[in-house]
């Protein structure tokens, strides 16, 4: 969008509603909304379940999602979010971060090639946000 409007860091659950940026262009008009992060079943036991609420409305209202996972860790989170894109018909594009930490590159090609065979999954983009490698193609 042109502009920082989310927060960046490590620590886990720092977002808790959804916030939103807009990119707008000649052609269109592009709403990104930053969601929490999906809570394991074991975390809501300590969290509110609203913040898993705020994550499943926000899908709920995509036409398309950009779902980013960092690279080489998949979590249940990220299967239970393809499934939710299944059951109301929506569809994703996966894009994998923080590919710049690893020196072999075969290990990340497996992983995109393991995580892309998803019906949901029109496009797999291997970025780094650190480094802005590779995001225009997003």
């Amino acid at each position: 969008v042109g502009e920082k409007v989310s927060i960046v860091t490590s620590k886990p659950q720092t977002t808790q509603l959804n916030i939103l940026g807009i990119l707008h262009n000649r052609e269109s008009q592009i709403v990104f909304i930053d969601t929490p992060g999906l809570l394991s079943e074991r975390q809501m036991k300590y969290n509110s379940k609203a913040l898993n609420r705020e994550a499943v409305n926000a899908l709920s209202q995509a036409d398309l999602v950009l779902m980013v996972v960092e690279a080489n860790i998949w979590k249940r989170a990220d299967d239970y979010i393809l499934e939710h894109l299944k059951e109301i018909n929506t569809n994703a594009i996966l894009t994998v971060n923080k590919v710049d930490r690893f020196k072999n590159k075969n290990s990340i090609l497996d992983f995109l090639k393991d995580h892309s065979n998803n019906s949901q999954i029109i496009e797999t983009v291997p970025v780094s946000a650190l480094y802005n490698k590779n995001l225009s193609r997003l």
